[in-house]
């Protein structure tokens, strides 16, 4: 049986979505903290019983991505599985979780924004070298490593052509706070930057980035912004990814140089990174216990092992 919360995660072809193997998730997360990039995407481990948030999260963008892809030309294999089962199957083990996405699967048809919509791709996957991204020179060493990502929703708009993304949200009080363009970078700027760069290789005349967030709980509550992307930053993301890259190959070196590379996880911590926007990292009890075997004991326990990046 597949723990709970976990289906998504685990790229079921009856279900939508799914973490992008070579993703802006993953890119951050070697840029973040080395050791957690081991865990997660070296040695494959996932924790068993992810945070009731991520699930919710993973419920209300299945709600989003059958809506929409009902209505592509082209329809994604994934329909053929009711919504209803997909829901059950990705937030197993999490009934609250999955009644309140089959609620939301009831308000979200009424709600009309960005209007005019008109979805042309859903959970799609894209993909390049990083020498289309950089350019052979700058990307030098990692030129023909390839980086991905997958764009909740691909949409025209007013006959402009937009990459949107679907954010599940709980703001502290009642309403979803005022958008503030400063803030939407901190929290979505590097996705964006990422997916962005790539749809933008194989989509002619991509008009920009939208966030459409989702308040989890009830009265719902949805909105469109723009997330706009500094011409700076833009600039510098080329030399970012080729820094990310290039880290991952260290680390992956390094776990290839010794056995028993769950006992010495190659990169060491960054316990300035522990506390997250969304809490504390899965981790923290691993990399706070000093035995080697008590740290084998905690990964046995509250997390289950799957194949690493490229073994899949």
């Amino acid at each position: 049986m597949s723990p709970p919360g976990t289906g998504k995660a685990g790229a079921s072809a009856s279900i939508p979505g799914g973490p992008s193997e070579h993703g802006s998730s993953c890119l951050a997360t070697v840029l973040r903290c080395g050791r957690k990039w081991t865990l997660t995407y070296g040695l494959g481990y996932r924790i068993k019983y992810p945070p009731a948030y991520l699930v919710h999260g993973s419920l209300y963008h299945a709600v989003c991505a059958y809506w929409h892809g009902a209505k592509v030309s082209k329809p994604p294999d994934w329909l053929a599985t009711p919504l209803g089962a997909a829901l059950d199957e990705i937030g197993a083990g999490y009934p609250e979780q999955i009644r309140a996405a089959k609620d939301f699967a009831k308000f979200y048809p009424s709600f009309d924004a960005p209007r005019g919509c008109e979805p042309v791709m859903v959970e799609q996957e894209f993909g390049a070298p990083l020498a289309e991204i950089a350019g052979r020179e700058q990307a030098g060493d990692v030129a023909d490593e390839r980086v991905t990502c997958r764009a909740d929703l691909v949409c025209r708009i007013n006959g402009r052509t937009w990459l949107l993304d679907h954010k599940t949200v709980e703001p502290r009080g009642e309403h979803l706070q005022s958008w503030n363009d400063a803030r939407a970078f901190a929290t979505w700027g590097f996705l964006a930057m990422h997916n962005f760069r790539l749809v933008s290789l194989f989509v002619e005349d991509l008009a920009g980035f939208l966030v459409q967030r989702i308040k989890r709980s009830q009265p719902f509550e949805i909105d469109v912004n723009p997330l706009l992307i500094p011409v700076g930053a833009m600039q510098d993301y080329p030399r970012i990814m080729i820094e990310a890259v290039r880290r991952e190959r260290q680390i992956l070196a390094e776990l290839k140089l010794e056995a028993g590379t769950e006992r010495r996880l190659a990169s060491a911590p960054n316990f300035t990174a522990c506390d997250g926007r969304y809490g504390l990292c899965e981790y923290v009890a691993v990399c706070q216990t000093p035995r080697i075997e008590d740290r084998a004991l905690i990964l046995a326990a509250e997390f289950n092992q799957f194949p690493p990046v490229g073994e899949g």
